[in-house]
């Protein structure tokens, strides 16, 4: 990415990371680990946030490729993700996953929030071409 300025929050074992490409108009997010409560609370705020700093509709890139399956604290960061985004409504959502059980707990906390458009992908360059297409 160019151009980026990237916060990370967590650790090593687990945590996630935030960075806006302002030249894509790109928010990506790296997700990894099996989250406790501390990483959990910071999630939702942290991704809106940084969407909202950018000011014009964003593009929206989780990677979640080292993310275990989450419990509830994490399942609930997700959710409040989703609440989160409505009041900036990026562009495009893409999800870039390699476990079949993380993208269907994200599938599931996803429907259960009414939202059927995020775009799931098992490759980063395949999901910032869907995002960069204008």
């Amino acid at each position: 990415m160019s151009q980026t300025d990237v916060r990370s929050f967590g650790d090593a074992q687990s945590g996630f990371s935030v960075e806006h490409d302002a030249v894509a108009l790109v928010v990506r997010v790296r997700a990894w680990g099996f989250w406790g409560l501390e990483v959990a609370t910071l999630f939702a705020r942290a991704v809106v946030d940084e969407c909202r700093a950018v000011g014009e509709p964003v593009g929206l890139l989780l990677d979640v490729t080292r993310l275990l399956p989450q419990r509830e604290e994490g399942q609930t960061a997700f959710g409040e993700l989703i609440v989160g985004l409505r009041t900036i409504v990026p562009k495009r959502v893409v999800v870039v996953v390699s476990s079949t059980i993380t993208k269907m707990q994200l599938l599931r906390i996803a429907k259960d929030r009414g939202v059927r458009d995020w775009l799931y992908f098992t490759s980063d360059l395949e999901a910032m071409a869907t995002l960069t297409r204008r």
